[in-house]
């Protein structure tokens, strides 16, 4: 049984109630939270609404994009959602944000960009692939470990250029040790014949 639509506060007052078993009938009645916006209807350019809880809604009618926005009981922006010709914008402020997707999550963008003062991966497998140049500036210390370490030029050259000393220390050093050296097997170009690249 859907209850009847209400406007303005007392719309979403309802909406936040948790609703019990009817005493008449025992039967559960569904929780009117489906919905927030088709509880409330806007007449003006802009609305509040605050909840028991302490925190807000703030829905905002503009000409270039709709807002709405959702508050803590201090002030602070929990969530905010634009909605303008180009699409939705999301705005996420917390101290924690989770996203977790149990098979598998897919971000797509022309320009992707991931800010942060501590960042880490961890992965079972980890393949990258890079059509254009890749550039890496490290201000501190770059230090590699990895059971084997293998470095292939498949069109041009390796340069290593250091302002001080260069150090090489192994239980065997090979200059020219292959006289007949071929692409790693596990490279693109050992997969084409002769191996070139294709």
């Amino acid at each position: 049984m859907t209850p009847p639509k209400t406007e303005g506060p007392a719309a979403i007052e309802n909406a936040t109630e948790t609703h019990t078993a009817d005493p008449r009938t025992g039967e559960r009645h569904a929780d009117r939270c489906d919905s927030l916006l088709e509880a409330v209807e806007i007449g003006t350019e802009a609305e509040r609404v605050t909840l028991r809880s302490g925190r807000h809604y703030e829905l905002e009618s503009g000409k270039r994009a709709d807002r709405i926005t959702v508050r803590s009981a201090s002030g602070s922006v929990l969530l905010r959602v634009t909605v303008g010709d180009d699409g939705p914008l999301l705005c996420f402020e917390s101290a924690a944000i989770e996203l977790s997707a149990r098979s598998r999550l897919t971000l797509s963008a022309p320009e992707l960009t991931l800010t942060a003062e501590d960042l880490k991966v961890h992965a079972g497998s980890c393949e990258q692939r890079i059509e254009g140049n890749r550039y890496t500036q490290i201000r501190g210390e770059d230090r590699l470990e990895a059971g084997a370490v293998a470095i292939q030029a498949s069109e041009r050259g390796v340069t290593v250029r250091a302002m001080e000393h260069i150090a090489l220390d192994g239980e065997h050093i090979g200059l020219n040790d292959d006289p007949c050296p071929a692409p790693f097997e596990w490279s693109e170009i050992a997969e084409t014949p002769g191996g070139t690249k294709s």
